[in-house]
């Protein structure tokens, strides 16, 4: 078992009671390995556990309640510790169950998906979907500890490895433009397990760099949203069966067409960067087409306009996203008009 290095010490940590919460997708054997782990860690603590099956769809006030009420029936006090082995929607859902149970229990994240591995396991946010906004309600709450290992994206299917490729190419976007030089001439489908995993590692560390610098969002942590404004509202409408093909976008793809778009709207505002911008949207679009996803998703600006309006980034109603004039050169709270989204927007036809 593998500590992140952006994980703090953990060593001194010893709780009355564990929680265990997996996905129920995760292979049999290798869950029981690391259930084995954990009883060899935390010797002669008792430790409970539970399924979720991974997905948006966890991410709900159903979820929350049955969390508080299981743990709340398994007697956790707030020197327990929950365990949340899974993707990036479990933690999420997890984490933020953890934060608001007896007003905050510790917790440890254990990605088990590459996306996780580099986003949804470092930095501390937590929340559910609601109103049909995606993370509408959430907080800050930092895992205690993040668990992970190689062995995990063995079983992974291609579609959560471009999930968490778009991911690593945006932290390259906006944090170094060396790194996003080499991840332009590869793919996750031509490295090897430890690679890919070693790749994960020094991307999560240019997350971590960015959230010790800004860890609530006030300021430069604002650019790892980069491609997630509409990234989010393309979720959201795949997710709403009258709205759209009725298919879920992935987060990844998601987000991979949100850079996409971010990328010819920054040519536009930075003439001089207009080149190196375009050629890094043209290796986004190939991933996306290798990954299956190269059409554009068919749903009308308004809708996703109007979900673009519920983002949380956003200030006195006005649409704020994140630029680069550059590679590596990422400018936030930049406001965006419903005209210029809907113009970019039909240029990636």
């Amino acid at each position: 078992m593998r500590i992140l290095p952006v994980a703090p010490d953990t060593e001194r940590f010893s709780p009355d009671r564990i929680f265990l919460v997996s996905d129920s997708n995760l292979p049999a054997d290798r869950l029981a390995a690391f259930k084995v782990a954990v009883a060899e860690r935390f010797q002669g603590v008792p430790m409970d556990e539970a399924c979720l099956q991974g997905g948006e769809g966890i991410k709900t006030m159903q979820t929350l309640s049955a969390l508080w009420s299981m743990w709340s029936n398994k007697g956790l006090s707030r020197s327990s510790c929950v365990i949340a082995v899974g993707g990036g929607t479990l933690t999420d859902v997890v984490g933020f169950a953890a934060s608001t149970f007896k007003r905050g229990v510790k917790w440890i994240a254990v990605p088990t998906t590459l996306l996780c591995m580099v986003d949804a396991a470092i930095g501390g946010k937590t929340g559910i979907n609601a109103a049909g906004i995606k993370n509408l309600a959430g907080g800050f709450w930092p895992p205690v500890a993040v668990w992970t290992e190689a062995t995990w994206l063995e079983s992974l299917p291609e579609k959560e490895l471009w999930n968490g490729w778009m991911e690593m190419a945006k932290h390259a976007l906006v944090g170094d433009a060396r790194i996003w030089d080499q991840t332009a001439t590869s793919s996750p489908l031509l490295a090897t397990t430890q690679e890919l995993f070693d790749w994960a590692m020094r991307s999560a560390a240019i997350k971590q760099a960015i959230v010790e610098e800004d860890p609530i969002e006030t300021g430069k942590r604002k650019v790892l949203n980069f491609g997630h404004t509409l990234g989010h509202a393309l979720e959201a409408c795949s997710l709403e069966a009258d709205n759209g093909p009725g298919l879920p976008i992935p987060h990844g793809i998601a987000v991979g067409w949100g850079m996409r778009w971010a990328l010819r709207w920054s040519a536009g505002l930075k003439p001089d960067a207009a080149a190196e911008l375009l050629n890094a949207e043209k290796a986004l679009a190939g991933w996306l087409e290798q990954a299956a996803w190269g059409k554009r998703p068919a749903f009308a600006p308004e809708a996703l306009w109007q979900k673009m309006l519920g983002d949380k980034k956003n200030h006195s109603g006005a649409v704020l996203d994140i630029a680069l004039a550059g590679l590596g050169k990422p400018n936030w709270d930049q406001p965006l008009s419903r005209d210029a989204f809907e113009s970019v927007w039909q240029q990636l036809a």
